[in-house]
């Protein structure tokens, strides 16, 4: 009769074919994972708590997809400010989040130049494209026709500047926060252990809880 298979520790006296099987489970940290770097944990739960800032913004001003929304009338000046702040949230946390996700280690193999170069690229060309999007496509007036697709050249122009502001960010953040932040305190590993369930919580409706 063959022993048992789950890994634990098992002793029937006077059956044979029993007997006592060390556990063989691998010891698992505090982090969940012992060899998990902390610069991934870093870029996770950051994500994770612009999703929140995010969804509240989205509550606040009205714009944007989400379960409630604060009854609000808007300016134009706090528009675009809500605009800016969202869309480019939007334009690059989530491809950052699976960007962290990776297999076989080779966010570690960036060379940090071609990051930075990437995120300076985002940062100085961006701004000018958005502006363009922004004026062209009358963003600024609550006008969402001409870049939500279709054949418009705002269409086209918010689809390079999203692109480039996503690839830009993703790639910059990345390897500043690898080189010079690749290391836990007490808060972040909180942060980090706890991130999966706030990030669990913030995309569940009333209705699904």
């Amino acid at each position: 009769m063959a022993g048992p298979r789950d890994g634990s520790c098992e002793l029937t006296p006077g059956v044979p074919g029993f007997h006592a099987v060390p556990d063989q489970t691998p010891a698992r940290s505090s982090s969940a994972t012992a060899g998990r770097s902390p610069f991934v944990d870093h870029l996770r739960w950051g994500v994770v708590a612009l999703v929140v800032i995010l969804h509240a913004a989205v509550t606040c001003s009205g714009i944007g997809g989400w379960y409630y929304h604060e009854p609000a009338k808007l300016g134009t000046v706090s528009r675009v400010a809500f605009l800016a702040y969202e869309l480019h949230l939007q334009a690059f946390f989530m491809g950052l989040l699976f960007l962290v996700a990776y297999r076989g280690n080779w966010l570690l193999r960036i060379p940090r130049a071609f990051g930075l170069f990437w995120l300076r690229l985002a940062v100085i060309v961006g701004p000018a494209l958005w502006v363009g999007v922004l004026i062209g496509g009358r963003v600024w007036a609550g006008d969402y026709s001409r870049v939500a697709g279709g054949l418009h050249w705002q269409s086209g122009l918010y689809c390079l500047w999203e692109s480039l502001f996503c690839t830009g960010v993703c790639l910059g953040l990345t390897v500043i926060v690898r080189d010079q932040f690749n290391r836990h305190t007490p808060l972040t590993r909180f942060l980090s252990d706890n991130s999966f369930a706030v990030y669990s919580r913030a995309h569940r409706s009333p209705s699904s809880s």
